[in-house]
């Protein structure tokens, strides 16, 4: 699902996951009735997908607090394929003691491919967290490493 404001993208989730908003009365339109945003949307998460785009190029606004907006730029800075761990994501930010805050903020993070925090392991290696499940965050690092 895709949320917009302004001709910014303020949200991306996939349907299963964990802390979409709440909207209690929204349209679902089909992609032919849909504004251009998200004709480009879908035509990049397609993309992305079929393994024949590697960033998203569209205007967003996530909206958070200034720590969220920081935590969720530095998401942006993970290469395509690689894997950082939220320690790393903690001295990247010079934060070295925000390694929990900055799980809750990457589990808030509402453009969820945008902002690729699939890309973000426990120091261990093991997969932790993800909003929208550890089979669907397997399932995109595995995408990006066979490409």
């Amino acid at each position: 699902m895709a949320f917009s404001e302004a001709d910014q993208l303020t949200g991306l989730y996939f349907s299963n996951q964990k802390k979409q908003p709440y909207l209690p009365s929204y349209q679902f339109i089909t992609l032919d009735a849909a504004p251009p945003l998200f004709k480009e949307t879908d035509r990049q998460v397609n993309a992305y997908f079929n393994l024949a785009l590697r960033q998203f190029d569209l205007p967003l606004h996530a909206k958070g607090s200034e720590f969220q907006q920081q935590v969720w730029q530095q998401l942006k800075n993970i290469p395509y394929g690689e894997t950082v761990t939220y320690k790393w994501m903690a001295d990247q930010l010079k934060k070295p003691k925000a390694v929990r805050a900055i799980a809750q903020a990457i589990g808030k993070n509402p453009l969820i491919l945008c902002n690729p925090c699939h890309r973000v392991i426990a120091a261990s290696g093991k997969l932790a967290g993800y909003s929208a499940g550890i089979e669907k965050k397997a399932f995109l690092l595995h995408l990006e490493s066979s490409n």
